[in-house]
């Protein structure tokens, strides 16, 4: 698993990109995996630094602080949120590819969900305000469209990966959303078909979930590089887990609550006004992206 984090400056995005982070874990008798005592050792495998500057013929707006790595194909993606548009980048910075525009057409986005590579290197993106996936090759010309099925369950949050022909999306049973906080035994992980056909759900929500002073719990997810494993780890939460693709068991759990995460003072409740959620919010952990 791969933690990315990015900063921006008012005359260029620098990525700072922490890649290839190992989790050395032991085995228990039951099959599933934790480190004594709790602990994980990870490595620093390898580092990119490198800068996307603002030119006359691309400018570059706002870029959400989460970003998609290919590093088979030497590709990075990030996303434009103020011209709604997708950056495909190598590993010096260079853009190679401009994916998207605002608008409802074949080859635009109205409001951008989730994006991701797949194992062909195409671009899968989520447009949740058409409510459609949408695939394109490294050109950027359109391949795909569906909308996905959602009757027995529902999209949550960004969260979004795509290996071996299928697309998995983070995601909620239906008859949770109306009680958040109590959704520790709904599934946690949608998977898809090309053609946007449902194929599986699995995973659970993680056993502090009811307990959570904040009801944003949408997951955030990542496949290992086999393609084998999914991670998943709710946003406001510190738990994670990792699922057999395969299987669909659970083969690690690590509740281990870093020394600076923070929760909110209190129970936030989604009813209240967006003023006093962002106030009571001040200050609380919140997981950008794990890949």
């Amino acid at each position: 698993m791969t933690d990315h984090f990015f900063n921006t400056c008012s005359t260029c995005r620098n990525l700072f990109a922490l890649l290839g982070l190992a989790m050395l874990l032991s085995c228990t008798e039951k099959g599933q995996t934790e480190k004594e005592n709790g602990m994980l050792e990870a490595v620093l495998v390898k580092q990119y630094a490198y800068s996307i500057k603002d030119t006359t013929d691309l400018l570059v707006g706002r870029l959400r602080y989460s970003f998609k790595a290919n590093l088979i194909a030497d590709r990075f993606a990030f996303y434009d949120e103020t011209q709604k548009r997708i950056l495909v980048t190598d590993s010096l910075g260079n853009v190679l590819t401009v994916i998207g525009g605002e608008g409802k057409g074949p080859k635009e986005f109205v409001k951008v969900m989730g994006y991701t590579f797949d194992e062909h290197n195409n671009m899968v993106v989520l447009d949740g305000g058409q409510y459609l996936v949408k695939i394109f090759d490294l050109e950027g010309n359109p391949i795909h469209a569906f909308e996905p099925e959602q009757e027995n369950i529902s999209l949550a949050g960004w969260a979004m990966e795509a290996r071996n022909d299928r697309i998995l999306f983070g995601a909620i049973e239906p008859r949770y959303l109306a009680q958040l906080p109590n959704a520790e035994g709904s599934k946690m992980i949608a998977a898809y078909g090309y053609s946007g056909e449902l194929l599986d759900t699995f995973g659970q929500y993680d056993s502090l979930t009811n307990k959570s002073k904040n009801y944003v719990i949408f997951p955030k997810i990542a496949l290992d590089e086999e393609g084998n494993h999914i991670y998943t780890i709710r946003s406001t939460g510190y738990t994670i887990q990792e699922w057999n693709l395969n299987t669909k068991d659970r083969t690690m759990v690590f509740h281990q609550k870093p020394v600076h995460f923070q929760e909110p003072r209190r129970k936030i409740s989604p009813h209240w006004p967006r003023e006093k959620i962002g106030k009571e919010s001040t200050g609380s952990s919140f997981i950008v992206d794990v890949t």
